[in-house]
C-alpha cells in the first residue's frame, strides 16, 4: 500500500496547528526522515472566530473551512484532519465540500477513550464555550455511554482567560498553573479522564504520556492524603495542609519537577504565605514519600495514555 498524504487545515491558532505536526512527527515509527508522513498544511489564521460564530456573535467560518478542505484536495491530500476541536461543529459542510475522506478528531477521541479504556466511565472536557456551547462531546460520549463532566461558569471563564494569554504567546508557569488548577476540579468532582478539547492547551507543555492514568492515581493519592488531614505530620509546618496537598497531588501527577512547582506556584493566591520560593521542595518532598505506602494504586504512569486532541 502506497504511503497517504495527509492533508492539514490548521491556522486556528497557528502555533497549535504547530504544536500538531511535531506530536504527529513524535509518534510515527521511522528509521530515517523518508518515514514520516506526507503532510500537506493549509495555515489560514484568516478563518473567522469559530467560538465567535458558534455563540452567533460573528460571522461563520463555514465557508472559509470547505475552501481550505478543497484547496487540500487539490493539492493531492488523500485525506483531512483540521486542528480544532470547536470546528467541528462545520464537520457535515466539510464533508460536502471534499471528496477524500474527513478524519475527525472528536470521533477518533471518542474512540479511543472507549477502546484503550473501556473502565472509564465519567470523562472531563477542558473546552472552550464554542465547543461546549454546541455539544460536540457531550452527544458523542453520551451515544457510547460515557458520562461527560463539565467545567462550572467560573471555572469556563478562567479557560477563555487563560486560553486569551496562550494565544498571545504567554505560555508561562502561572498559565501552566491555572490549566493543571481546572483539570485538576475536574478529577475532584470524579473525572476519570480529561479530554483537553481545545487545540491551544497543548502549547502550555502537559506531559502527553503520563496524563491519563496520573489522573487515577492522582485520585487515589487524594483520596489517601484527605486521611492525613488530622495526622500530627501537619502540625507546626509553616505552610497550610491544602497548599501541601495541593503541591503533592501535582508533583505526583504531572510530572513536574520540584523547581517547577516552585514557580508555578510563587505567584499563586493559593501560596502568598510563602516567603522563600526554595521552602516549596522540602514541604512537597515529606509527604510525597509517605504517600507512596498508602495503597493508592494503578499501571505504572509510564504505560498509561492520554486523549490529548491538538
Amino acid at each position: 500500500m502506497s504511503p497517504k498524504t495527509v492533508g492539514v487545515i490548521g491556522g486556528l491558532g497557528p502555533m497549535a496547528t504547530v504544536a500538531f505536526m511535531n506530536s504527529v512527527l513524535k509518534h510515527t515509527p521511522i528509521k530515517t526522515n523518508r518515514d514520516h508522513l506526507h503532510m500537506i498544511v493549509d495555515c489560514n489564521p484568516k478563518v473567522p472566530d469559530i467560538n465567535a460564530a458558534i455563540l452567533g456573535i460573528g460571522p461563520s467560518a463555514a465557508s472559509a473551512l470547505a475552501a481550505g478542505g478543497r484547496r487540500l484536495e487539490t493539492a493531492g491530500a488523500d485525506f483531512i484532519v483540521m486542528v480544532c476541536n470547536a470546528a467541528h461543529v462545520y464537520e457535515d459542510e466539510l464533508r460536502r465540500a471534499v471528496a477524500v475522506p474527513f478524519i475527525s478528531m472528536i470521533e477518533e477521541t471518542v474512540r479511543t477513550i472507549r477502546s484503550d479504556t473501556p473502565q472509564c466511565m465519567r470523562v472531563g472536557l477542558l473546552a472552550t464555550d464554542g465547543c461546549l456551547r454546541s455539544n460536540l462531546y457531550q452527544n458523542r460520549l453520551a451515544r457510547v455511554g460515557l458520562i461527560p463532566i463539565l467545567q462550572t461558569t467560573d471555572e469556563l471563564g478562567r479557560l477563555m482567560l487563560a486560553l486569551g494569554r496562550i494565544t498571545a504567546g504567554d505560555i508561562s508557569h502561572v498559565v501552566r498553573f491555572e490549566i493543571l488548577s481546572l483539570i485538576d476540579a475536574l478529577a475532584e468532582r470524579g473525572a476519570e479522564m480529561i479530554v483537553l478539547a481545545c487545540s491551544e492547551i497543548a502549547l502550555v507543555g502537559l506531559d502527553a504520556v503520563r496524563f491519563c492514568w496520573n489522573l487515577l492515581i492522582t485520585s487515589a493519592v487524594a483520596r489517601s492524603l484527605r486521611s492525613f488531614r488530622r495526622v500530627a505530620m501537619f502540625k507546626g509546618r509553616q505552610f497550610d495542609q491544602s497548599v501541601i496537598l495541593l503541591c503533592v497531588r501535582w508533583y505526583l501527577a504531572y510530572n513536574l519537577s520540584l523547581r517547577d512547582l516552585e514557580e508555578m506556584m510563587w505567584p499563586s493566591a493559593a501560596s502568598r504565605s510563602i516567603t522563600r520560593p526554595s521552602t516549596a521542595g522540602r514541604f512537597v518532598s515529606r509527604p510525597c514519600c509517605s504517600s507512596v505506602s498508602t495503597g493508592a494504586s494503578g499501571p505504572s504512569p509510564a504505560s498509561g495514555m492520554s486523549t490529548r486532541p491538538t
